[in-house]
């Protein structure tokens, strides 16, 4: 191949190696590009490049809300222009547009519906009302469906014509599923999301290629799920009741039960719920994953988890202090990836002799020896300080143990002591790799620590434990 002289105008080479070069770009850059002259647009307009789009609507002034329908009309004509090419469409509407001027929301969607062809994801994030319900049954293709609304969710029409759709996402302040709506017949992974959920729908007894099923917000009628038995993987994270069904589902390999802060809390259950989650681990010992987020005042599996020798996943917390020890058992054997509070790790430190093959250890809500609010720290965080060093003389002789990672809630509170255990291990098994997980999106642990003044108090942390994004199971 000759080479290129640095002079060669860049129009003169070959389209297709423009073509490649563009698709390094992302959209914002690629938007630009076509406006340097008509070669340009050209390559910007090929097939190769329309395959994937994404879209966020904003404005909320007046002014805003004039640029959020000239989005939504210059979309509409593009995927006029160019829907056949597309594979991947994501739109996010982040304000609301008047009822007026929902009727450009609907065009955009029969738009997507009837000119995308080929599209197999799709993403559809509406902040306004409903747009019309028949706008996705021309989807054969879609692999792939998302659809948020801000209001009532109501799904599309046609729903069952999608043969090839094996995954569904479907969230909105309130269901508006109800018996009459039609699922693609094939689905294998749904997610449900409403903050009033009601019933869960019977009819999700008729996919029997279902195995992942996400349960968010307030679904109280679950006595579907005893039907589900082709599930293997269930996530529940809603007002803190456990479903008694829970207990028959014995094929499922993963489960998350979580406590969603944003729900109303189900206070005076947590003595049923305790049972629920007991009945569940003697029944379901098939499980690989298990993470128990929940309430005050429930109690944990303890003896009822002898039986989950296939184990290899466990995450347990608790909402308010204190979780207490992690339940004994042969479990621990099996166990690889082990996360929970870090006030629980610290009370079983003597049992984690038994996790002879765990290659990650997270430890969460790192407790502090000093905090603003005494009621946050756990009563006998003083006498566990001990225990710390008792950790990390386990860590320096677990050999399989590969990664540690911190995740703080409050880094105001930070006990440095475990840091310092932390510098000191990794000094003598530089093979271990440590990170730090901010638990929100605010502070992070950097500022926060220098703040602190941690940065002085713990010289060269930051060489050893790297700091990264806010954490999620």
């Amino acid at each position: 191949m000759a080479a290129v002289d640095s002079e060669t105008p860049f129009s003169s080479l070959q389209r297709e190696l423009v073509v490649h070069i563009l698709s390094k770009l992302g959209q914002a850059e690629l938007h630009r590009a076509a406006l340097v002259n008509r070669f340009f647009r050209s390559c910007v307009d090929s097939p190769s490049l329309c395959r994937e789009r994404e879209v966020c609507i904003r404005g909320g002034s007046p002014a805003g809300l004039q640029r959020r329908k000239q989005q939504v009309l210059s979309l509409t004509h593009w995927l006029a222009s160019h829907g056949q090419h597309l594979r991947s469409l994501r739109i996010k509407d982040a304000g609301i547009l008047p009822p007026e001027d929902t009727m450009l929301l609907q065009q955009c969607a029969l738009a997507a519906g009837s000119l995308c062809t080929q599209l197999e994801l799709l993403s559809i994030h509406f902040q306004a009302a409903a747009v019309d319900p028949g706008w996705a049954a021309p989807l054969t293709a879609l692999r792939r469906l998302a659809l948020f609304s801000g209001t009532v969710l109501l799904p599309p029409s046609g729903l069952e014509t999608l043969q090839r759709c094996t995954q569904l996402a479907l969230y909105g302040r309130q269901s508006g599923i109800d018996q009459a709506t039609r699922l693609p017949p094939n689905l294998q992974e749904l997610t449900l999301g409403a903050l009033q959920g009601g019933e869960l729908p019977s009819q999700l007894a008729a996919l029997t290629a279902l195995h992942t099923l996400e349960l968010w917000g307030d679904w109280r009628g679950t006595s579907t799920l005893s039907q589900l038995s082709s599930l293997r993987h269930l996530h529940i994270t809603g007002p803190g009741l456990v479903p008694w069904e829970l207990s028959t589902l014995t094929g499922l390999e993963s489960l998350l039960v979580a406590y969603d802060k944003h729900s109303v809390p189900l206070w005076p259950l947590t003595d049923e719920n305790s049972q629920r989650l007991k009945d569940a681990c003697l029944r379901l010992t098939c499980l690989t994953s298990l993470a128990l987020c929940v309430l005050r005042g429930t109690e944990l599996p303890d003896e009822e988890m002898a039986g989950l020798t296939q184990l290899q996943r466990f995450y347990a917390s608790r909402s308010q202090w204190e979780l207490g020890e992690l339940p004994p058992g042969p479990w621990l054997a099996s166990l690889t990836c082990l996360a929970a509070d870090a006030t629980a790790v610290l009370h079983s430190t003597d049992l984690l002799a038994g996790a002879t093959a765990l290659t990650r250890l997270t430890l969460v809500d790192i407790p502090g020896g000093e905090s603003d609010d005494d009621s946050e720290q756990p009563s006998s965080y003083q006498e566990m300080r001990p225990n710390v060093a008792a950790l990390y003389d386990w860590a320096a002789g677990q050999r399989t143990l590969r990664r540690i990672t911190f995740v703080g809630d409050r880094p105001n509170a930070i006990d440095v002591d475990i840091f310092r255990g932390a510098l000191a291990l990794k000094a003598a098994r530089p093979d271990i790799e440590m990170d730090a997980y901010p638990a929100g999106r605010e502070p992070t642990f950097a500022r926060e620590f220098h703040y602190h003044g941690i940065d002085d108090l713990v010289p060269g942390w930051r060489e050893a434990i790297a700091l990264t994004e806010p954490y999620a199971y």
